[in-house]
């Protein structure tokens, strides 16, 4: 075996050191500056002081000579004999490389904090707070949508984390969001998938996460490891929504997400909302006014003191709001069944213009005279141009042919 000589292994160990950062550096300039002053000042009273009398205690002498050590104009002052000013002048000179090497190692440890700061690898520290997963250009729509929710709220904050640098994202938002109203928006730097990355965003209290990828494989291993590390935190409360493309993904997304995990399928989704507003003129607005959080919106509750009361006697006695429909206890129940009774545990679906607390009022007097309704007329058949191919033509065929009455035909 080679044997390595000691001037190797003192300059292997002083590399490790130098590699350490700034705190190792700190430390051997302290050590360095000490030794000096106290070898320093333990030879001017070996040489009997300034003026060779042997006067001067142990103590004055190494604090005279960290006076040398940290000022170098002390010297040009300095009287004494030609031994103790060859030690003074030594003391100086050395301090004097100490003070540049210090000034140089506070410079470098500063720009390497602040260029970690900028590739955003800090962790989040929030509560309450949600994660969006993925910077394309759908982000600018979702932030400004939750620009919109957090209205309301006195210190909301949104953090987005995706592989791009993170000064990036932040002039982007801010070119394209200059005003996020009451929400804050936190940018970081990680991979999706990767466990270490997305534990800087804090998913220990957050609450709710937004995978917003393009790729449908990317986006199930990221709700893979976002329901692990959610589990492995106990956080209960967090949600997961997420979009998948290729139907083939959308089931094994869903084993992924488990209970606490909304998997929408893109393509379906989209094709259902081309189908319905291109059939009926207008439904697109309405969409739009429901779908987003301007205006009036759907929210979905508990509310206590509806309990054993039906649909339609709440809608009688709810003020600046309408209840449409029910999420029942263990099964999805959605009904526009005005007789149904709210149930205890029963989530209520109701559209309402802000998020304010649902009010139950005195039973309205309604007129039964004064609604007219008309008879339902047979949809006739209709025509649909389609202008071009994409991936979602597919699904737009099959969603016509689910309503489409007899008749109908689609020209591509």
């Amino acid at each position: 075996m080679k044997k390595f000589s000691f001037r190797q292994k003192l300059r292997y160990w002083f590399d490790n050191l130098m590699s350490k950062g700034t705190a190792s550096l700190l430390l051997l300039l302290a050590v360095i500056t000490s030794l000096v002053v106290i070898i320093g000042g333990l030879l001017t009273v070996a040489l009997g002081g300034a003026d060779g009398s042997g006067g001067a205690s142990a103590g004055s002498s190494i604090w005279y000579t960290l006076m040398h050590t940290i000022s170098t104009g002390v010297i040009t002052k300095e009287e004494g004999t030609v031994p103790y000013l060859a030690v003074m002048a030594i003391v100086t000179l050395t301090g004097m490389f100490i003070t540049s090497f210090l000034i140089g190692t506070i410079s470098n440890g500063i720009k390497d904090k602040v260029t970690s700061l900028q590739r955003g690898k800090s962790r989040v520290i929030e509560s309450g707070h949600t994660i969006v997963i993925g910077f394309d250009e759908n982000i600018i729509g979702i932030l400004e949508e939750l620009v919109l929710a957090h209205e309301n709220a006195d210190d909301a904050v949104v953090v987005v984390i995706a592989d791009k640098d993170k000064v990036e994202m932040e002039e982007m938002i801010k070119d394209r969001l200059p005003d996020t109203g009451n929400l804050r928006i936190v940018c970081r730097n990680g991979q999706p998938d990767s466990p270490a990355d997305l534990k800087i965003c804090s998913l220990d209290t957050c609450r709710s996460i937004i995978v917003n990828l393009n790729d449908d494989a990317m986006t199930l291993k990221t709700i893979l490891v976002c329901e692990s590390l959610l589990d492995e935190y106990g956080n209960s409360q967090a949600y997961i929504t997420a979009t998948i493309r290729d139907r083939e993904v959308l089931h094994p997304a869903r084993i992924a997400g488990g209970d606490r995990a909304e998997i929408l399928n893109f393509q379906k989704t989209i094709a259902r909302l081309m189908i319905q507003s291109g059939s009926h003129p207008g439904m697109s607005e309405i969409f739009s006014e429901l779908l987003s959080f301007r205006g009036n919106e759907i929210y979905v509750g508990t509310f206590d003191k509806a309990s054993g009361l039906p649909i339609k006697e709440i809608n009688e006695r709810l003020m600046n709001a309408t209840a449409i429909g029910v999420l029942g206890v263990g099964q999805s129940l959605f009904t526009h069944n005005p007789e149904y009774v709210i149930q205890p545990g029963d989530q209520l679906i109701w559209i309402a213009e802000d998020d304010q607390p649902l009010q139950l009022q005195e039973r309205a007097e309604i007129d039964p005279g004064s609604f007219s309704h008309e008879p339902e007329a047979p949809e006739e058949p209709h025509t649909i141009l389609v202008l071009g191919s994409s991936d979602i033509l597919r699904q737009f065929l099959v969603e016509d042919d689910l309503f489409a009455p007899t008749g109908s035909k689609v020209i591509i």
